[in-house]
């Protein structure tokens, strides 16, 4: 028997069809009928994480201290990738424009609420000052980029870097993150 090419590829096609399909059709008659036999089970439904929203706000409060440190890390190396640390000037201020942005969204953002008491503001005053100090230490690495002198950026580089990380302590203790409790860390001032 001789069989067209068309007609063979239309009975395999319903033969693979339907033993795909057999045992799925079966399945979904059975749960529209109603099968008394056959029990379906759910998945219990979990109870809420405790402490939720309060975890969420200091997920963001992380999330935020790349905000200001992207722009600050992006500028440094750039300066240490640069030959001889010295920047074209149209990059070296767009570097710098970004960190100012940067820095003033970290100052205009609030503290939250787990992170300071009531007329306590050590916390926000840190933060404060940190994001100042590090604005006069990118302002002051800007400066020695400009004038091209080696040793006044490797200078001005450390101290960037130290003022970055002066940030992260600041933004950490005013963010009601919770105290860190790996062993050998020195402990931290209690808010």
């Amino acid at each position: 028997m001789r069989m067209s090419r068309r007609s063979g590829l239309l009975v395999s096609s319903a033969v693979c069809g339907t033993l795909v399909l057999g045992a799925a059709g079966t399945a979904v008659a059975s749960r529209i009928t109603g099968d008394a036999r056959q029990t379906v089970t759910t998945a219990p439904v979990a109870a809420p994480l405790p402490d939720a929203s309060a975890l969420l706000k200091q997920v963001a409060a992380l999330k935020g201290q790349t905000a200001v440190l992207a722009p600050v890390t992006d500028l440094l190396n750039a300066v240490l990738g640069a030959d001889g640390g010295k920047l074209p000037a149209d990059q070296l201020t767009q570097k710098k424009e970004a960190v100012d942005r940067a820095i003033a969204a970290a100052q205009q953002s609030r503290p939250t609420k787990s992170a300071t008491r009531p007329g306590d503001t050590r916390a926000a005053d840190l933060k404060a000052s940190a994001l100042v100090d590090l604005k006069a230490r990118i302002d002051a690495l800007v400066k020695a980029v400009t004038s091209g002198d080696p040793a006044a950026i490797g200078t001005a580089l450390t101290g960037a870097l130290t003022g970055a990380v002066n940030v992260v302590l600041a933004l950490t203790l005013d963010s009601g993150l919770p105290a860190p409790d790996l062993p050998g860390l020195p402990s931290l001032p209690k808010g």
